[in-house]
């Protein structure tokens, strides 16, 4: 595989994106009042009753980054190993403007690193959603917001991004729309290549085995192009009324070349056996939405009606080689899967006064994976009440949401939520609580085996059933600057990947093992030092205890684990800024393995420039190149495994974007349709 990557050290020039002239490191709102303009600084993180917002914008370190590492820099996310925690939890709900992503797993994470970071105007962390949300998602929910435009006439960004770590990556995006009193035409296309690196490094040995041990060592080289599409149109018969359609196109081609070696040791002989490893992953994902929303008056009572129909098509090819002297052997494998969805929800909100407030809504999904012989259909029918209301400084919200699930077997689950809060001047505090449910993704389901490489294979678990929790949180804020929470959380039916070892094979399938409880706090803050220079720091601590039921053992265990993330902006006179950003993490464990800690610093600069329309930027990500994936595994009969995988996070990134537009503001919103559907489509 031909690919241009460039060795690069960073570590003697890190400094210098200090001394580079930047921009204030605030997203910016203007009111403008005759003919004074008042300029009203948001700030990094916006805290409200029910969720975190962070503006995008306003981080330097953003720059070059895409939407996986920029979800990285939120409080309370974490995205190690391919998956995403928040609040040290897993299985979390992501939202494109209100809309599933249709993805999850390692395509989830490949399409968010495929995602530009300047495109993403700010991100919405709801840790206990009400009930008019899914109720799927242990973790919670993220929404990431892109960027609009809403002034009048045609008005575009273009965006041209040139990373260069060890391996190069390219990006160019362009928005164009153009808007008038009754319609708005927008469009967006993105494309993406990218050269990707990792070294691998696996030590695995059995005592009770002919085979004593064996070293895997290799060198990983990938190419992934990613094309985006996604035109739409909204149009406003009446100052009340909105008609929104639109359709969203995605194509993946990732190719991965693996080149290594296994050493392998017998009680009487051992033998090195040389590997040549080749995967593509390919898929097409079309998804049609259309949505009316009308406001019946301006007291807030309003009706929404969403429509989604997505299908989705995608697979594995695969080819691994394996020589042992005069010895070869070739295994070649393919999986197409395609999948279908459609979903319709209906929603109407109600005010009963000024202060009170009742929404009801309904929603049905339908699902159908085929992938050989296997065929899954699913059919979820949900309904919801959910009342709010506010007296004097004291408010409260209370919800129901029953689903009702017609798979291989029937079910129904009722899932509350409630939450208050009482705001003192400046101090406010709140309660809340939410259960949730975790479904199994489609292809965890589908018993077929899965090559990973010589030793190792995945499988599905047509036996998996639902996992559900219970979720409760105490907070305190004082004047958006300063917050502490206290949350637990109770797993029942707990779902985790487990490994059984058979003839010295690993088989990675998901199970049900047994329960867990999540204790812990969340600190924040955003302080101002100097007029120049504002700190943002957050610490999270959670305690674990899990019980688990294994095939050929109990086990309870307990661990601590910490995570510390601290922001530095820096504003000069002028304009001129520059940012810090780093992240430091213990390590943390799991049932069957122990995730390795680690930190990583990320700093960034840039400069306006032809009055606010163009944006030049520098960062420089990993600036020690400290980031590694390693994981410890145990509970394997005897048997142990360690993996260390280091990738190409050290990268400098110049990036320039250019923004033309004509016209003056004007508002109209877009809300969602289906949600978890999106979230269980799940990788190969």
């Amino acid at each position: 595989m031909d690919m241009p990557c460039f060795n690069r050290n960073l570590n003697k020039i890190w400094l210098c994106s200090l001394l580079i002239s930047g921009y204030t490191s605030y997203a910016q709102t203007t009111k403008t009042l005759q003919t004074v303009t008042i300029t009203a600084p948001k700030p990094l993180v916006e805290k409200k009753a029910d969720r975190t917002i962070v503006h995008v914008d306003a981080l330097l370190s953003a720059t070059g980054s895409n939407g996986m590492e920029v979800l990285d820099l939120a409080p309370g996310v974490q995205t190690g190993n391919d998956q995403i925690t928040l609040q040290g939890k897993p299985n979390v709900t992501i939202l494109l403007n209100g809309k599933p992503v249709y993805l999850s797993g390692a395509e989830l994470a490949d399409y968010l690193r495929a995602l530009p970071g300047a495109s993403i105007a700010s991100i919405e962390i709801l840790p206990y959603p009400p009930s008019g949300y899914d109720a799927a998602g242990n973790g919670g929910i993220i929404n990431i917001i892109l960027k609009k435009e809403h002034k009048k006439g045609f008005n575009g960004t273009l965006l041209s991004e040139n990373i260069r770590g060890r391996c190069s990556r390219i990006t160019q995006n362009a928005h164009f729309n153009y808007r008038n009193n009754n319609v708005n035409l927008y469009t967006m296309l993105d494309n993406y290549n990218s050269n990707g690196y990792s070294k691998i490094e696996r030590n695995r040995t059995y005592p009770a085995s002919d085979l004593q041990h064996s070293q895997q060592q290799s060198v990983s080289l990938s190419q992934l192009h990613r094309f985006l599409g996604k035109a739409g149109l909204e149009w406003f018969p009446s100052s009340k009324t909105t008609l929104h359609t639109g359709i969203q196109y995605i194509y993946r081609d990732l190719a991965i070349q693996n080149n290594g070696s296994s050493t392998e040791q017998y009680t009487a002989t051992d033998s090195v056996i040389q590997t040549d490893h080749h995967r593509q992953y390919y898929y097409n994902n079309t998804n049609i939405y259309a949505q009316l929303r009308h406001a019946y008056d301006s007291n807030g009572r309003e009706m929404a009606v969403d429509a989604d129909y997505i299908r989705y098509t995608r697979g594995l090819k695969w080819r691994e080689t394996e020589q042992l002297h005069s010895y070869q052997q070739i295994l070649t494998g393919d999986q197409p899967v395609s999948t279908t969805i459609f979903t319709f929800k209906a929603d109407y909100t109600l005010p009963l006064g000024k202060s009170r407030k009742l929404a009801i809504g309904y929603k049905a999904g339908f699902a159908h994976t085929q992938a050989g012989a296997f065929d899954y259909r699913e059919n979820i029918q949900a309904a919801y009440a959910h009342y709010n209301r506010q007296i004097r400084s004291f408010s409260y919200q209370v919800g129901l949401r029953a689903e009702y699930t017609h798979t291989f077997s029937d079910y129904l689950n009722l899932f509350p939520s409630a939450s208050c809060s009482y705001k003192l001047s400046v101090h406010q505090i709140g309660v809340s609580y939410s259960r949730r449910i975790d479904r199994p993704e489609y292809f965890q389901l589908n018993p077929a085996l899965l090559l990973i490489d010589r030793y190792t294979y995945e499988l599905g678990n047509p036996y998996l059933q639902p996992q559900l929790s219970d979720n409760m949180e105490l907070s305190y804020n004082y004047k958006n600057e300063f917050s502490v929470s206290g949350f637990y959380t109770q797993v029942r039916n707990n779902m985790e990947e487990t490994v059984q070892v058979k003839d010295g094979n690993f088989y990675q399938r998901m199970d049900n093992i047994g329960r867990k409880k999540l204790t812990g706090i969340n600190i924040s803050g955003s302080l101002a030092l100097t007029r120049w220079w504002n700190v943002l720091p957050y610490l999270q601590y959670t305690h674990r205890v899990t019980h688990a039921l294994l095939p050929d053992t109990g086990i309870y265990l307990q661990n601590d684990h910490w995570s510390l993330t601290l922001t530095q902006q820096f504003n000069f006179p002028r304009g001129w800024g520059a940012e810090i950003f780093g992240s430091y993490t213990t390590a943390e464990a799991f049932t069957q393995y122990t995730q390795q800690g680690g930190w990583y610093i990320h700093t960034g600069a840039g400069k306006k420039i032809c009055g606010d329309r163009g944006i030049i930027k520098l960062n420089i990500r990993d600036v020690f190149h400290s980031r590694v994936d390693a994981q410890q595994f145990y509970h394997l009969n005897g048997v142990t495994d360690y993996q260390h995988r280091t990738w190409d996070t050290q990268s400098v990134t110049l990036a320039f974007s250019w923004r033309f537009s004509k016209g003056q503001k004007t508002g109209k919103g877009v809300s969602a349709g289906s949600n978890e559907e999106s979230r269980r489509l799940g990788e190969l």
